[in-house]
């Protein structure tokens, strides 16, 4: 039969172990976290002295490379589906002779 010794030495192990699992999960989280913190702040600071260099100009030149993408993009459409598409048929040609010899097999002829 189990001692109360062991069974009470098991437990302190179970609780031990459990509690420096979770105390590393804690350390390694807090440190992902911070991390991230810093990567964010170095982006938000590198967006805010970017957008402070775009004129007014920039923007409209955008906005016209943005309509002739899109005039673009429109006249290869009208290209690829208004001319005839060759369609190709991946599967055999019906063959009669088969047809015929299923439809005397059902037909009992």
């Amino acid at each position: 039969m189990v001692d109360m010794i062991e069974l009470f030495l098991g437990l302190e192990l179970v609780i031990v172990g459990m509690g420096i699992t979770f105390l590393v999960l804690i350390i390694l989280s807090s440190i992902i976290t911070i991390i991230g913190r810093s990567i964010t702040k170095n982006d938000e600071k590198k967006n805010n002295s970017s957008e402070e260099e775009i004129k007014v100009e920039d923007i409209s030149k955008a906005e016209n490379d943005y309509e002739e993408v899109m005039a673009m993009i429109a006249v290869a459409y009208m290209h690829c589906f208004k001319s005839e598409v060759p369609v190709i048929s991946l599967s055999k040609p019906n063959e009669n002779w088969k047809v015929l010899g299923r439809r005397e097999m059902i037909e009992g002829i």
